[in-house]
């Protein structure tokens, strides 16, 4: 039987490109980058997680929510979306409410995930729905939404996670190259601000 996608009696049928095979390596740890001592830190984060004592069964029904909630979606960098909020709730552990709002930080924000989904996967952990509004920004400028932040405890910690994790210079290296070296200078300058403020060390 001949191939209908290569059809010779019509010559703009073309055979289809052979199925290219995508590097493990780069699914897995898409941004790792050649120094060891960023390499180890994050395997300390993953050793955290693993080791985490409190109900593991939460963290797991968390991952997964988190992982429907921000399906395709890309960072500024065009990373995918998880790969940031994994890296958050990990480094917040052993804390797991903290882990757990660092995973959903942006579900509220950024998703179309309801506030009964968001509270199922919650679970017996629904009083940490509200800490999640105050990581929420609507539409209020920047400085006040860091300022809600940093009135609550938990919130200021996962907020602060974020955004040592948004100045990641590899991150801003991404957003140089897809949106020019002017903005991704002015989000370093902006989160920068931020966490100083929510650290003590300034005003905002």
């Amino acid at each position: 039987m001949s191939n209908p996608f290569n059809n010779p009696d019509n010559p703009e049928d073309e055979p289809l490109p052979p199925a290219r095979t995508p590097s493990i390596e780069k699914i897995v740890f898409p941004d790792i980058p050649p120094d060891m001592d960023r390499f180890n830190g994050k395997m300390v984060h993953f050793e955290r997680w693993a080791n985490a004592q409190d109900d593991p069964t939460a963290l797991l029904s968390v991952i997964m929510f988190a992982s429907h909630a921000h399906l395709r979606q890309l960072d500024k960098g065009g990373d995918p979306y998880l790969w940031h909020v994994l890296r958050v709730g990990i480094s917040l552990l052993p804390d797991v409410d903290a882990a757990i709002l660092g995973l959903l930080h942006d579900v509220r924000e950024d998703t179309t995930a309801s506030e009964q989904e968001i509270l199922a996967a919650l679970g017996d952990r629904s009083w940490l729905y509200p800490v999640l509004g105050a990581l929420t920004r609507y539409d209020q400028p920047y400085n006040q939404y860091i300022r809600a932040c940093a009135a609550h405890p938990i919130a200021a910690r996962v907020k602060i996670a974020d955004l040592r994790d948004n100045l990641d210079p590899l991150r801003l290296d991404k957003v140089g190259h897809r949106f020019g070296a002017k903005k991704a200078f002015a989000l370093q300058q902006k989160y920068r601000n931020a966490l100083k403020f929510l650290l003590g060390n300034g005003d905002f």
